[in-house]
């Protein structure tokens, strides 16, 4: 008798950043920068990296046009309220920052209207690490650093681009969409072959034709499956996974991402 003890990570969100440049790097720096909204209160990276949360950072200054263009669109302010610790699909996901990286300038009030994410003033020194580390050549430029502190560098597109690209940059075990809190279940198997069952759901903005699922059972050997189709945003679909022969008796651990939504990601 076997008896799965199953992790599924149900959701999959299909919005993401356009990813036009990747540049990968063994690890990104730890910083401590104060916030300019909140008494100069200091945010740690590596704290929030801890956290299991993935961090976006938009690195602007207050004389960039384009900078100021791409800020008022909103796109990073509806990512925060959608993945913030207050977000209103799946909260406390992600931490959104911009990052000043004129030190001798700082953003006016304009900046931060409308603005609930933290803006933060670096150093010079601190300025000098970020660009020896992540080497952008122009502004705006931003970061998507995963929980392993690996890290992407993309352009901003738009929110439909962002999930993708974090779904396809970040470790298998910790992306942006992942197992919602107590969505675990227990079931039982006879014999050696099991066939996992799950539910796919779009809570993106546009209509889901593609992806590819990832699973492994017990931190095995990771098993792909593309999926096809046509699910709406706000739907779910059931998915029967290929059978998956079991080792060993008793409970077993199923762990499943998505990445590559509708071709995203692909370099």
């Amino acid at each position: 008798m076997k008896k799965p003890f199953l992790l599924l990570p149900l959701f999959f969100c299909v919005f993401i950043l356009h990813s036009t440049t990747k540049a990968q790097s063994p690890t990104a720096p730890n910083f401590t920068i104060p916030d300019i909204n909140l008494n100069h209160s200091n945010w740690d990276l590596y704290t929030l990296l801890a956290q299991g949360k993935t961090v976006i950072i938009d690195l602007s200054a207050p004389w960039c046009a384009a900078c100021w263009s791409q800020h008022r669109s909103g796109k990073l302010q509806q990512l925060y309220e959608h993945y913030g610790p207050n977000g209103t699909l799946f909260p406390d996901k992600i931490a959104v920052f911009m990052i000043n990286t004129d030190p001798g300038d700082s953003f006016g009030d304009e900046w931060k209207t409308g603005i609930t994410y933290p803006i933060l003033q670096a150093t010079q020194a601190q300025v000098q690490s970020i660009e020896a580390a992540y080497q952008y050549f122009a502004l705006p430029a931003y970061l998507v650093i995963c929980p392993d502190k690996s890290w992407t560098s993309s352009f901003l597109d738009d929110e439909n681009t962002l999930v993708g690209i974090i779904n396809s940059s970040c470790p298998f075990s910790r992306q942006l969409i992942d197992a919602a809190p107590g969505m675990c279940y227990s079931t039982t198997a006879c014999g050696t072959s099991f066939s996992p069952k799950i539910t796919l759901s779009n809570c993106g903005h546009t209509t889901l034709n593609s992806c590819i699922i990832n699973y492994s059972i017990d931190n095995g050997t990771i098993q792909t499956y593309n999926w096809s189709g046509t699910l709406a945003s706000g739907n779910t679909a059931d998915v029967d996974l290929p059978a998956y022969t079991l080792i060993g008796s008793g409970n077993h651990a199923l762990h499943v991402n998505t990445s590559l939504p509708n071709g995203y990601g692909k370099q």
